[in-house]
C-alpha cells in the first residue's frame, strides 16, 4: 500500500549535521515531490514565492542530475520553524507548476534530513562530489 504522505518520514534524522535524531515536533523540512523534471531552480524559487509559505522558508535544495541537467522530480524545502512545516505540509500539497505542460501534481512528506544544516551539509557534500567529479575527467 501507498504511504500516507501526511504523517512524517520514520527515518527523519538530522542527517549528520549534528550526528543526533531530530523528533518529529522539531520538524521543518519537507520533501516537495512530484516536480516536473524540467523544472530549474529558479523557476522552483519563483513558484515557492508565489505560495503561501512565500515568507516561511530559508533553504531550498533542488537535486539535478548532473549528465542532463534536469532535476530528479523532488526538492528539499525547509521551513524557519516547525509551525511553518506544519503549514507547508498542508499548502504545498496539490499544486501544479504553471505554464509547464506537466500534469504532475505535488505531494509532500517530511524530508529524511531535518534542519537548514543538514539541508546544507547535503549541498555542499554534492558541490565537492561534482567538483571531484570533474576534476577526473580533465
Amino acid at each position: 500500500p501507498k504511504s500516507d504522505s501526511r504523517r512524517a518520514h520514520p527515518a527523519a534524522q538530522s542527517c549528520g549535521a549534528t550526528g543526533a535524531p531530530v523528533s518529529e515536533d522539531e520538524y521543518t523540512t519537507v520533501m516537495l515531490r512530484n516536480i516536473p523534471n524540467k523544472v530549474t531552480f529558479k523557476r522552483l524559487l519563483e513558484f515557492l514565492s508565489e505560495t503561501e509559505i512565500s515568507e516561511l522558508f530559508d533553504v531550498v535544495h533542488l537535486p539535478t542530475d548532473l549528465k542532463s541537467g534536469h532535476n530528479r522530480g523532488y526538492a528539499f524545502v525547509n521551513l524557519r520553524d516547525h509551525d511553518g512545516y506544519l503549514f507547508a505540509m498542508k499548502a504545498l500539497k496539490g499544486l501544479k507548476f504553471p505554464s509547464n505542460g506537466s500534469q504532475k501534481v505535488t505531494d509532500v512528506c517530511a524530508a529524511h534530513c531535518q534542519g537548514k544544516a543538514a539541508i546544507l551539509a547535503i549541498l555542499e557534500a554534492q558541490r565537492e562530489a561534482a567538483a571531484a567529479a570533474e576534476a577526473r575527467q580533465k
